[in-house]
């Protein structure tokens, strides 16, 4: 009897709804349908939703008629870095997304490759690979590499073989593999002149299928089964098409020979390219020879596999080294392209810094680490240009700060900074350690040679562990049983060793940066208050937000200054504060215009802003709203109605559960003179200090009342105050019941709307404040053409 053809049902497609929104942006295939608009769909309504789901179940069962509008292709041709094409097809984006479902569902099916497949499936897979491989090596000192590379693997393996791969291995993909390659499909090439004819498909995976690498690592499987039992004493593992073959000369000869063959991929319709396989390690003279019998390159000073440079000292540093001036290279490209400072520092942070972190799981530090260095050195350069911060200031004061701003982006988020955390020793060798742990269990059931944690390789992690242990045991709540590497922590808990330790360093360095500030002065307690302000998930929503809308896009301007803002500059990189003409006692300080009573009116237009987006957000959680509600015509008793006069909330809302919330928005500075002192000390202080006063005054005249009352409170730097907090849950609690948003996903991104929302408001005040500077500073002052910064409803 056939099995049945895979299906999903609500909670896996819930889940790869979850995934679809983290590849928004992906391209659309040919017909123009995107990502996004599958994600718009399913939010319409329940039955929009239901639909969109018997419809990909549709597709998995391999039932619908074979159509263009769901098969076909862009293509487009990649260069490769030795100068061929890498042609990548994008599919239909409801094909792909019905293949993430099945990818969902089917999770443990690439993980059932391992040990031979590291490249489906597995976590950390990659990085898997070259651990085994140095493992090996370890192992035994005559041991060869010959890393076997594949010409145009994936464009070229037998759809046949595959399809009876699966039927063999997971059944129930069957029906959608027979739908999806079947038959020819069309790939429209991108670009290309008007009436040229598509390309057919007419064999092998079509490289941008989600489901290619599961396919393709299902129908290499049995050629790599059949290598490994022709020498069982070759280590044999591949990352898709990547092979490495790791043991002694003679064993790697004879299972090179069966992995080319017809019994090994040469009888899936994949052709090995001996010119750009390689040999390496192991005896000179017998690697050189075993590099002329099976024609391929004898390269003794090592080799790249999947990305880890495994050689010679020197021929890892040759590696890094060109791998460190690429990026850098990059950033200079990047910082020379006419994009906004948002996109720029998002692809700065988002990208651009990470490209050498995942080396740190491969590669020791002692190797590492300068060229890791250049790198970050050249990540938080530009981004120092962003900011506007000078190399080099005019006074001593001025380079303190300086210097003080570049430590402070370099603090996590969590603790008020930009998250371009320069990687210690202890984080690199946490890394290091955790990526061997995940190549232990992903290769446990293999050869005891290619396992990272025995033998010669164990010997070699240990001392690396010590050092991180010694660091970091009691931050991290290890058992000094740990120190020893028993079997269960490997397993279990050294996986997680990066992530612990990063979060103790980060944590250590957060606090010691803190406690840095002098609380005695008032300089030292105004930047105290300004860390433990902006030290949340909130606060830095505007760091993390990206410009993909209206409401989350910033302008030169805003981003700037918002930067300058959290770092405790002045808004001129080329201007020291002067004293104000308000008579304020701090009016020489850098952050003196949030609290200026001489620009109340700007100080007010921050706050219709902030108060413009809550009532977007509001109305998008599904409750009616309105703007300035009486208090007076809200009281049920006669004497609350009088005494509440003609005063007015900000927002009216109500609420699905029919309860009336009238909201009063308030931003507060935590660094000035009213609030400075708790705030230096108490983290939140200034909005709860507000919220206190808010329920006071409220009090006055809320007896009675038919309404809740909900002081809305912020700092200036991003802090929510409590009453803030929980009312935003609500609505994601509305929302969620509304619709079909998850409630983490609608508070997520109202926080970046209102973040983003609050730093335009104090870009506003910062400007007014240097229009301000130049008024009194000359005659006929012109303020310049008035600038609507944004409207309620276009927030």
């Amino acid at each position: 009897m056939d099995t049945p053809a895979l299906q999903v049902d609500a909670e896996v497609f819930d889940q790869a709804l979850e995934r679809l929104k983290a590849k928004r942006g992906a391209a659309g295939g040919p017909t123009g349908w995107t990502y996004e608009h599958i994600l718009a769909l399913t939010q319409v309504n329940a039955d929009a939703k239901n639909a969109a789901l018997g419809f990909v179940n549709l597709i998995l069962s391999g039932e619908l008629p074979r159509h263009s509008s769901l098969l076909d292709s862009s293509l487009i041709g990649l260069q490769k870095p030795d100068g061929g094409v890498r042609p990548i097809a994008i599919g239909e984006a409801w094909y792909r997304f019905a293949a993430l479902c099945a990818l969902t569902k089917c999770a443990s099916a690439g993980k059932a490759l391992a040990p031979l497949q590291l490249g489906v499936g597995v976590s950390g897979g990659v990085e898997a690979v070259g651990h085994a491989v140095k493992a090996a090596l370890a192992a035994d000192p005559e041991a060869v590499l010959l890393t076997v590379d594949m010409e145009n693997a994936f464009n070229s393996i037998d759809i046949p073989a595959v399809m009876e791969a699966v039927k063999e291995r997971v059944p129930a993909l069957g029906p959608v593999l027979d739908w999806a390659y079947g038959a020819p499909t069309d790939l429209h090439i991108v670009g290309a002149p008007a009436g040229t004819p598509p390309v057919q498909s007419r064999t092998g995976m079509r490289q941008g299928d989600v489901l290619a690498m599961l396919f393709f690592g299902l129908g290499i499987q049995k050629s790599l089964e059949r290598t490994r039992d022709a020498a069982p004493g070759v280590v044999v593992v591949a990352d898709a098409d990547d092979v490495n073959l790791v043991g002694r000369v003679d064993a790697v000869r004879a299972a090179f020979r069966m992995l080319q063959g017809p019994q090994g991929v040469g009888g899936i319709g994949l052709r090995v390219q001996p010119r750009k396989c390689a040999v390496t390690a192991g005896p000179h003279d017998a690697a050189a020879q075993l590099a002329a019998d099976l024609s391929v390159q004898h390269r003794p000073e090592g080799v790249t596999v999947c990305g880890t440079p495994i050689g010679s000292a020197a021929y890892v540093a040759g590696v890094l080294r060109q791998r460190a001036d690429n990026v850098i290279s990059q950033i200079g490209k990047l910082m020379s392209l006419p994009l906004p400072l948002q996109s720029k520092f998002a692809l700065l942070r988002g990208s651009l810094s990470l490209r050498m972190a995942h080396l740190m799981r491969t590669v020791p530090w002692l190797q590492l680490q300068d060229d890791t260095g250049r790198v970050e050195r050249a990540v938080l350069q530009a981004v120092a240009h962003v900011f506007r911060l000078p190399e080099q200031e005019a006074s001593h004061h001025a380079d303190i700060a300086v210097e003080q701003a570049l430590r402070q982006m370099q603090l996590p988020l969590r603790h008020g900074g930009f998250g371009l955390r320069a990687v210690s020793a202890l984080e690199a060798d946490a890394a290091y350690v955790s990526a061997a742990a995940q190549a232990q269990a992903a290769v446990a059931t293999g050869p005891i040679q290619s396992h990272p944690f025995a033998g010669e390789a164990r010997l070699l992690l240990l001392p690396v562990w010590h050092r991180v242990h010694d660091a970091a045991a009691a931050g991290c709540e290890w058992e000094p049983s740990a120190r020893d590497l028993p079997a269960e922590f490997v397993r279990e808990a050294l996986p997680r060793a990066q992530r612990e330790v990063s979060r103790f360093v980060g944590d250590r360095d957060g606090a010691a940066f803190l406690a840095a500030c002098d609380t005695t002065t008032d300089e030292g307690r105004r930047a105290a208050a300004r860390l433990r302000s902006s030290a949340n998930g909130p606060a830095s929503a505007w760091i993390t937000a990206l410009p993909g809308s209206h409401s989350t896009t910033l302008a030169d301007a805003h981003f700037l200054l918002a930067g300058r803002h959290l770092l405790g500059l002045t808004a001129s990189a080329q201007l020291q504060p002067l004293p104000c003409h308000c008579g304020a006692s701090s009016s020489g300080a850098m952050d003196h215009a949030m609290a200026c009573r001489l620009l109340a009116a700007v100080i007010t237009m921050r706050h219709n802003i902030w108060t413009a987006v809550w009532r977007l957000i509001i109305r998008r959680a599904g409750c009616a709203t309105s703007l300035e509600p009486n208090y007076s015509h809200l009281a049920v008793a006669p004497v609350g109605r009088d005494a509440a006069g003609q005063r007015r909330g900000d927002i009216l809302a109500v609420m699905p559960d029919g309860r009336i919330v009238v909201l009063d928005c308030v931003v507060t500075h935590p660094a000035a003179s009213s609030y400075v002192v708790a705030a230096s000390v108490e983290t939140g202080s200034a909005a709860a200090q507000a919220e206190r006063r808010k329920r006071r005054d409220f009090a006055t005249f809320g007896q009675g009342s038919a309404f809740e009352f909900v002081p809305l409170a912020v700092e200036s730097y991003g802090r929510m105050g409590r009453a803030a907090s929980l009312f935003l849950s609500q609505l994601g609690d509305a929302a969620a019941l509304h619709g079909n948003v998850s409630k983490a996903a609608f508070v997520r991104f109202a926080r970046k709307e209102l973040s983003c929302a609050l730093c335009k408001g104090n870009a506003g005040i910062y400007a007014a404040s240097l229009q301000s500077l130049a008024q009194r500073s000359g005659r006929h002052f012109q303020p310049g053409s008035a600038v609507r910064l944004e409207d309620a409803d276009d927030l």
